[in-house]
């Protein structure tokens, strides 16, 4: 695992050849940390001030690449955070309102996953973060509730 300056000294490499850095949260791996680890992370770290001490200029923006909550119930690496499709719906926007009010102008893309790929199966741990479902071409969508929630929302 790495230590806080291994972390703080890849960024600062890592932002003088960009222009722009992408993150992609692994909540799984986190959640498996002790929890007073958890703790100390989100109470003295936040990706914002890892980025300032690196060095990152403020001008630099980070891109979120995936975000999403997922409803599988039967892959086990994903089961025990599995939430249902209302609440999903709900953390989503409240994730992009949380974003807009906090992480303005440092964050410049927020990208939620996904739109189903028709291939997709309940065998496919895609399918439980997808906002939609696979249809056949030429059928009509079957939209969840993140789907019209984020679709409703103001923005």
């Amino acid at each position: 695992m790495l230590d806080a300056a291994q972390v703080h000294r890849h960024c600062r490499d890592v932002a003088k050849q960009a222009d722009a850095g992408a993150v992609r949260a692994h909540v799984d791996r986190f959640a498996r940390v002790r929890a007073e680890e958890q703790q100390r992370v989100r109470t003295r770290t936040t990706l914002y001030e890892v980025a300032a001490v690196a060095g990152i200029p403020d001008e630099r923006v980070v891109a979120i690449t995936e975000l999403g909550w997922t409803s599988d119930e039967i892959h086990d690496d994903y089961r025990w955070f599995a939430v249902d499709e209302q609440t999903r719906a709900d953390y989503l926007v409240r994730a992009y309102q949380y974003a807009r009010a906090n992480w303005q102008p440092w964050i410049g893309l927020l990208n939620m996953v996904y739109v189903a790929d028709p291939e997709w199966t309940p065998d496919n741990e895609q399918y439980w973060w997808a906002i939609t479902r696979p249809t056949a071409a030429g059928d009509p969508a079957v939209l969840l509730p993140a789907y019209d929630a984020l679709k409703a929302m103001p923005k």
